[in-house]
């Protein structure tokens, strides 16, 4: 580390440490990240710039590992013959990759030596690259499939078209998805074996599900707050801009700690105001008399919905689960959740063991711990920062049938 930075040499290192198995960054791995830190501080004249970086790609190559993982099988170790059979991967046509580079960190000496730096850091890291992140073409369509896995081929057209409109109009679009229609997006996806078709009808196999989950979870948080927005202005029964405004403030703090979103809590309304113009203008909601908003039949509106309705099923798992047996020990919280989790894919019929896997509920625990949202007393857990009204509200807005599990 001194030889790298006493000659001014730029250098990389992958702040998560390691892949992520569910498509979500991973909390930053602080090991290199303070011994730089550490050296900088001793060199206080010279400055430190950190440049983070978002890494996007159409396919992920070990999709089979990704499944059993998911559904609680161990990570297989590697070896020799493991690296020497990966090679035959390169074959493969795995489609784009995209590098988008993010606003870099300055730092000053000041900022170094105030504690705990590394931790602060290493999250203003991941913020930033989550911030510059954008939705790539495999993106918008495994958003639109997973909504829906079994469509023809003009109803996922004409779905994807709306979607793509939509992901222009927030800005949320890579600069190759401006120039693409949805029949290339299609096209491109069938060549790469993304989809399955029969007959004009649109479907994925288990291998395709997983593969597209992973990437809609790498690029959810570009709409999540949108797709909450309209969640909350369809099934809240007054759906006033100040109570969808205020739902969306008091689920925040979970969704900043595991999406690492860029906003400060402070600027979360105007935020919110912006949005909306934007949501307007895309034709996605509409304005009814005194301050309520109602959503159009755009189909990008129930797409997005949909996925917002995921994301609080994780949520509402955990919390309820702590709500209804405060003081369970850590593996007793991640047993119980997995449980919920499984049978809620029983009653879907869903392929993947999305709400069932350990490592994504392992995270989840360590973030609500270091947000202080959840606390660990003598090994016990319970809620700590999490307004009490604010899991009646999500089982309020949840399908009845994941509502009576939590």
């Amino acid at each position: 580390m001194n030889v790298l930075t006493d000659a001014r040499l730029p250098f990389e290192f992958f702040i998560e440490g390691g892949r992520s198995r569910t498509g979500h960054l991973l909390p930053a791995r602080l090991g290199l990240l303070s011994m730089l830190l550490d050296n900088q501080a001793r060199q206080p004249q010279q400055r430190l710039a950190l440049i983070p970086v978002w890494i996007d790609y159409d396919q992920i190559p070990d999709v089979t590992s990704y499944i059993s993982q998911l559904n609680g099988q161990p990570k297989r170790k590697e070896s020799l013959f493991s690296t020497l059979k990966s090679f035959r991967l390169l074959k493969r046509k795995l489609g784009t990759a995209r590098i988008t580079f993010a606003q870099p960190l300055l730092l000053e000496s000041s900022q170094i030596t105030a504690q705990p730096a590394a931790i602060r850091i290493g999250n203003d890291i991941l913020q930033r690259i989550n911030h510059c992140a954008q939705l790539s073409p495999a993106a918008l369509l495994a958003i639109t499939l997973l909504d829906q896995p079994q469509q023809n081929r003009q109803t996922l057209t004409a779905n994807l078209t709306d979607l793509l409109s939509t992901a222009r109009q927030l800005n949320k679009l890579t600069d190759s998805g401006h120039a693409l229609t949805a029949a290339d997006m299609i096209a491109t996806a069938l060549q790469h074996d993304q989809l399955t078709l029969s007959h004009d009808q649109v479907t994925l196999n288990t291998q395709q599900t997983a593969s597209f989950w992973y990437l809609r979870n790498s690029s959810e948080h570009c709409m999540l707050l949108p797709a909450l927005y309209l969640l909350f202005c369809q099934r809240l029964a007054r759906p006033h801009a100040l109570n969808i405004n205020r739902l969306i403030r008091l689920i925040y703090p979970l969704l900043q700690a595991e999406y690492y979103l860029h906003t400060d809590p402070a600027d979360l309304t105007l935020e919110l105001k912006q949005m909306r113009r934007q949501l307007i203008q895309a034709s996605l909601l509409q304005s009814a008399a005194r301050q309520h908003w109602l959503c159009t039949t755009q189909p990008a509106v129930s797409i997005l919905q949909r996925m917002a309705e995921g994301i609080l099923i994780r949520y509402a798992i955990l919390i309820g689960t702590l709500d209804r047996t405060p003081g369970l020990m850590r593996d007793e919280l991640t047993q119980t959740c997995q449980n919920i989790g499984l049978q809620l894919q029983q009653k879907t019929g869903h392929p993947v063991a999305l709400y069932a896997d350990t490592r994504a509920l392992e995270h989840l625990i360590d973030l609500l711990l270091q947000f202080e949202i959840i606390v660990e007393d003598q090994a016990q857990l319970r809620l700590n920062k999490l307004p009490r009204d604010l899991l009646t509200k999500m089982r309020q807005l949840l399908p009845e049938h994941v509502a009576a599990l939590i």
